[in-house]
């Protein structure tokens, strides 16, 4: 028996080894862009700095994406572009990155033109040699040009406690009747409505563990975002 609690034991610790990430974000993992050109073509660089002592091949998983299609653009890697700004479920693979080299994901975009438009693109990053590691997400948000009234620029809003197993508060600037939650594949786990609010506590304890997305919204446009961490 004891040396049955000891595999058990063992196999748990060697999980959740595995659910460590292997690099740092730098500087962040979400990018809010609120002065986008509208016609020219810019670039938004998040990199992967190694943390372990060996070499390293991040996989790169686009899992979500709501860029107009008029709009031109790419999602590049370290090593290699994917010649476009792809549909959610697009791979590929990074170059190796040691010692000093960091890895990276690199949104290009140009509006075209189109001082309406306004997405989000968010690209999943693990240790491709790794089958247990589901890795983490970094984020894009790119607001709407247009100057009317009755815009709303896409905040991050503040999440507590976080990490959380049961209640979440969430606040935020703006005021917001919905909110939805997503998993790091970009599936919608969660969808409430309520009166008007700039706060409001949810119960996230039927969530399993890891990584979520929490949207807020108002008359059916996203006024704010932040990632949240289940653990059970």
């Amino acid at each position: 028996m004891k040396n049955l609690i000891l595999i058990i034991t063992v196999s748990l610790f060697s999980v959740n080894s595995f659910a460590q990430l292997t690099y740092n974000w730098v500087p962040q993992d979400t990018i809010i862009i609120d002065n986008l050109d509208p016609n020219a073509y810019s670039e938004y660089l998040i990199e992967q700095q190694n943390i372990t002592n060996d070499t390293l091949i991040l996989g790169v998983e686009v899992v979500y994406n709501t860029i107009p299609a008029t709009w031109d653009g790419m999602i590049c890697i370290y090593g290699t572009c994917f010649g476009e700004i792809p549909v959610a479920g697009t791979f590929n693979q990074m170059d190796p990155i040691f010692d000093t080299l960091k890895g990276y994901t690199k949104l290009t975009v140009n509006p075209m033109g189109d001082l309406q438009g306004g997405g989000i693109v968010r690209v999943r990053v693990f240790d491709a040699n790794n089958p247990n590691d589901f890795g983490d997400t970094c984020t894009w948000i790119v607001n709407s040009f247009s100057t009317g009234i009755n815009d709303i620029s896409v905040n991050r809003l503040i999440v507590y406690p976080n990490p959380s197993n049961d209640i979440i508060t969430v606040c935020a600037d703006s005021k917001f009747n919905v909110l939805k939650a997503f998993d790091i594949n970009g599936r919608e786990v969660m969808n409430t409505y309520f009166t008007l609010t700039t706060e409001k506590s949810i119960n996230v304890s039927h969530l399993q563990s890891g990584v979520y997305f929490v949207n807020t919204y108002f008359d059916g446009e996203i006024v704010g975002i932040q990632k949240i961490t289940i653990n059970e």
